[in-house]
């Protein structure tokens, strides 16, 4: 295996701080384009690596050109010089181009940076990823190879080498899905703000022309025929045959052919001649597109420029009859323009053949006097940029970004992915170390039991020379003793490296566990929203089962079986040193499958794993879901559901399970080469008197048991690279960091416990809309506040601000006229008693749930809360009062007593602050009005906000606050709201006439 240093992990992890103080990065832009392409994102990128790690250095190498120079990249490769290498001299391009490629690699290698970002250049890009992914360096393509035209097969690289794609055109994602690459993001294009208003900026028509020595008022024809030499030398004569044409029938028609810079016109100036009409330049493309009446374009790039800046063209290109054979044979496309693959038919396209001076004249004309034809390639243009300005999906991407930022995102959470496998099976390791005298003990017992191997075929070579050919009765006397002694000392070994290591195996997943479940208590509130519970369970369970195996079964194994494979070396070369030559020349051979079946096993265990996960949660929605279910007769659909995800994992199982099948046949066919050289070259010497029976059959024991710990030891691997992939879903969890946290500097909240929104502003996802919109407000101590409103107008969000359940997006909540983000979160929390509409309660005894409330809870307390709530009746009732198990989430109780019982627990915490969120949603009107007595004498001289859907618990508010899509509308007692005859006034007399109905429904949720 390859020995790498650490991939830097950027996250912060538990038990193992980077201490890496600079970010390397390392980049391959190898073209003209790509070097400006690539300049942007590592400006961008900078921006964001900067503000977020200011203590670290950013370090970027790699082969680009005088724009990424110009941004301070170290170009160990100039791109200008070696990138894109033209011209006929094949051996001496692919002479430099090896010689780049190695220089790369020597860079990565010697290097090893924390990312490689691949810029277009697709076939030496593609293969400095499969170089990159054995030193385990992620890896991000931007503007990928052309794919999706041709050599689709690539998609089997992109899925072993290529971390993350970011993607310039929406089906180049839907591709990569289809083929089964699901890395791939959707980022938009560049030219969305390259045309953006401000951005580019048109030039004056009238200025433009008449410097290039044309008629302003006169129709222009822009025209681009090709950059390269030979792309002109095939163009020109069409392009002038077809302005000729259409020059002839409309004399008043002009065009400007715009050449690349740097190129040589020489030739295709002296063919237009004295043409006056046409005018060239080198100048931006453009430019010369956004002041013209038309285009006669070549197929690329220029027609994307063409379809943002609205001119209509048409399409054309022809390519040598070699070229066009390959095309034939190889590209899938039926259209080739730009605008055409992504919108099919926008432009007309003429190509090869098709594109004759009288076809190409005859469209010009129709885009340039056919309104309605040239209104309608218009509107489909403006439909290709429309495709092109959206983007995938992505939680932290915001419709401010642009396409380079968003790229740049992409490439920061690829950095910051797990890190390298070295540096998991270190991390693995911390779990030992509280263990480490017990493991010291146990590899004593397995080195006693290994090396005991080697002593097997000198007994034997003494039985059978000493005793059966010699016929030495003292030896024979002994011998059993000794064999006796031998096996006790060897069976004692081996129960004590088991024993030891199985206890030391069953500590670890405790710690794991109790580690695991101590992080999950400090994540906040988004990180389950994020996260399926049935997934996060597989972490708990199956993953950690992983990592035991790897630290207990599969650790002994390594360390045993290493020890009786040395053993039995060093035995077998004593014995016969020739004979074990060619016996362990073919041994090694199995260490290649051994290598390439546990890459693939690590991959495939951790989908496996995932997959697990997914199951996981399928159930777990099924089982607390079966009303539900079955309410809506979905039975069916659920056994679907559920079918074909099993059916993933199974594929998944069976995959990984071929793998491990092949490595023991695979080692037994080469072992049984070796063990066959053994037998005909030690028989025939034995035939001839060279060596004795004895040593001839001890030899042969040892190579037999040596066979033994070879295949463990090439079976373990498999065991190794599955808890690989189990620790890494494990520390991917550990190493999440909570959003919300107490600061490190925390001040103390104060004795007041007024509440205060100024401006508060909040989104659940970073490019949503507004859930709370400016909302300014401010709570007296001690007083009652009612929030009411239509389901969705943000009162929950509201009041989850307050306990820091999130945190505003703009704005900022204060208690007691202190910032909450900056105080304890243990000491903020203690403030705050909530009673929410959805009651949970914890599958244990009544008791147990109300004195949740309070830690150390008197039996009195509990009592009294219970009455305080109204529930102690009902509870004493119940079969085991007090002590009865209310099951799953309370499900053996009523939704009324489950509401009373998590009344009482808030009763008992007696904490200033009180947050009802509809806390009488489910009971009844006599439950209610009692339950109403009991909050209302919790309310008493507390500060209170309460979240009501029955107006008539609210009467008594001091303040009601009306809210409608996340803003405050009105504000006011019951009586000046009613009064006022807004908002409030309508749902009052709403709820009310449906009140007086024979069965009320509430109407505000």
């Amino acid at each position: 295996m390859l020995k790498h240093k650490n991939i830097i992990c950027l996250r912060a992890m538990k038990d193992g701080q980077d201490t890496q103080t600079a970010i390397r990065i390392a980049i391959s832009a190898g073209e003209y384009s790509g070097d400006q392409h690539a300049t942007r994102i590592i400006e961008a990128l900078k921006t964001r690596l900067q503000a977020k790690y200011p203590d670290k250095e950013i370090q970027i190498k790699g082969m680009g050109g005088h724009c990424l120079r110009a941004v301070g990249v170290d170009t160990v490769i100039d791109a200008e010089v070696s990138g894109a290498l033209n011209g006929l001299n094949i051996p001496l391009i692919l002479y430099k181009a090896l010689g780049v490629f190695f220089r790369f690699i020597k860079l990565l290698w010697t290097w090893r940076p924390d990312i490689l970002i691949l810029v277009d250049y697709p076939d030496f890009n593609l293969r400095l990823a499969k170089f990159a992914r054995l030193l385990n360096i992620p890896t991000f393509y931007y503007i990928p190879p052309k794919m999706w035209a041709w050599r689709s097969g690539r998609v089997k690289t992109f899925k072993k080498a290529v971390d993350k794609t970011a993607t310039i055109f929406p089906f180049e994602t839907k591709f990569f899905q289809g083929a089964r690459y699901e890395n791939s993001t959707f980022v938009g294009h560049p030219f969305n703000e390259a045309f953006a208003a401000g951005t580019f900026v048109r030039p004056e028509r009238h200025a433009l022309l008449t410097s290039l020595g044309l008629k302003p008022e006169q129709p222009v024809i822009a025209t681009l025929a090709g950059s390269r030499p030979s792309e002109l030398k095939r163009h020109m004569p069409i392009v002038l045959a077809t302005l000729d044409k259409i020059h002839a029938e409309h004399p008043e028609i002009q065009a400007i052919i715009t050449f690349a810079p740097n190129t040589d016109t020489t030739q295709a100036k002296k063919a237009i001649g004295d043409r006056t009409w046409i005018a060239t330049t080198t100048g931006n493309s453009t430019d010369v597109m956004a002041v013209a009446d038309c285009g006669l374009l070549k197929s690329g790039t220029c027609n994307l420029e063409a379809a943002y800046l609205k001119l209509p063209f048409v399409c054309f290109y022809t390519a040598p009859k070699s070229s066009e054979l390959f095309l034939r044979l190889f590209i899938k496309l039926k259209e080739f323009s730009l605008v055409n693959i992504i919108r099919p038919g926008s432009v007309r396209e003429l190509i090869q053949q098709n594109a004759t001076a009288d076809a190409l004249a005859s469209e010009l004309k129709n885009l340039l006097f056919d309104k309605e034809y040239r209104s309608r390639q218009q509107q489909a243009l403006q439909e290709v940029t429309n495709e092109l300005a959206h983007f995938d999906s992505h939680d932290t991407f915001l419709d401010s970004m642009t396409t380079v930022e968003r790229t740049a995102l992409l490439i920061e959470e690829t950095i910051e992915r797990r890190p390298s496998p070295a540096a998991v099976f270190r991390r693995m390791l911390r779990y030992l170390r509280p263990y480490r005298k017990q493991f010291v003990a146990a590899t004593g017992c397995m080195i006693i039991f290994g090396a005991s191997d080697g002593a097997l075929p000198f007994i034997v070579k003494h039985i059978l020379d000493g005793v059966f050919a010699d016929q030495n009765a003292d030896l024979l006397t002994l011998l059993p003793v000794l064999l006796i002694l031998f096996t006790i000392i060897r069976a004692t070994a081996d129960f004590g490296q088991e024993f030891i290591m199985s206890r030391i195996g069953h500590n670890i997943v405790r710690d794991i566990r109790n580690q695991v479940n101590q992080h999950l208590l400090k994540l906040s509130s988004d990180f389950y929203i994020r996260n399926s519970s049935g997934a996060l369970l597989s972490r708990f369970t199956s993953d950690v089962l992983l990592v035991r195996a790897l630290l207990t079964t599969s650790l002994v194994s390594v360390i045993r079986d290493s020890i009786r494979i040395v053993a039995l070396l060093a035995t077998a070369i004593y014995l016969d040193p020739l004979l074990a030559l060619i016996a362990f020349v073919i041994f090694p051979l199995g260490l290649i499958p051994v290598y390439r079946f546990g890459k693939r096993m690590r991959r495939l265990s951790r989908q496996g794993q995932e997959a697990i996960g997914n199951l996981s949660a399928l159930i777990q929605e099924t089982v607390i879901g079966h009303r539900v279910v079955k309410a809506f007769c979905r039975e069916d659909y659920e056994a679907l559901r559920f079918s074909e995800e099993n059916e993933k994992l199974n594929r998944t199982f069976v995959k990984s399970e071929r793998f491990r099948a092949l490595s023991g046949p695979v080692n037994e066919i080469l072992g049984s080469f070796a063990i066959s050289g053994v037998i005909l070259y030690g028989g025939f010497t034995v035939i001839n008197g060279v060596r004795s029976q004895g040593d001839f059959i001890a030899f042969l024991l040892a190579v037999f048991l040596l066979y033994d710990p070879f295949k463990k030891l090439s079976r373990v691997n498999s065991s190794i690279q599955q808890g690989a992939s189990g620790a890494e879903r494990i520390f991917e969890l550990l190493d999440t960091t909570p959003s919300i946290v107490t600061p490190s500097n925390s001040i103390p909240l104060g004795t007041e416990n007024s509440i205060d929104l100024d401006s508060v502003s909040f989104r659940y996802l970073a490019s949503g809309e507004l859930v709370l919109d400016s909302i300014q407000l401010h709570v007296p101590e001690g007083s009652k506040f009612a929030l009411v409103g239509h389901s969705g107008a943000g009162k929950t969000t509201l009041v989850d601000l307050i306990p820091r359940f999130i945190d505003p997006t703009s704005g900022t909540v204060r208690i007691g006229g202190v910032d909450i983000a900056k105080a304890s979160l243990h000491e903020l929390r203690s403030r705050i008693t909530l009673v929410s509409q959805h009651t949970f309660l914890f599958n244990d005894t009544v008791y147990s749930n109300i004195a949740y409330g309070k830690e150390n809870a008197t039996h009195d307390e509990v009592m009294e809360a219970a009455r305080a709530a109204h529930a102690y009746n009902f509870i004493s009732a119940l079969p085991n009062g007090f002590q009865t198990i209310v099951g799953q989430d309370g499900h053996s109780l009523s939704g009324g007593e489950r509401q009373r019982i998590s009344i009482a627990r808030a009763l008992l915490k007696n904490a200033p602050i009180l947050i009802l969120d509809e806390a009488t949603a489910s009971l009844d009107n006599q439950s209610e009005r009692e339950v109403q007595a009991a909050l209302e004498k919790l309310q008493h001289d507390r500060t209170t906000l309460v979240i009501a859907h029955r107006l008539s618990t609210v009467r008594d508010a001091d303040c009601i606050i009306v809210m409608d899509n996340g803003k405050v509308v009105e504000a006011g007692s019951h009586q000046e709201l009613l009064d006022t005859g807004g908002a409030y006034a309508r749902l009052h007399a709403l709820q009310f006439a449906h009140q007086d109905s024979e069965n009320p429904q509430p109407v505000i949720n």
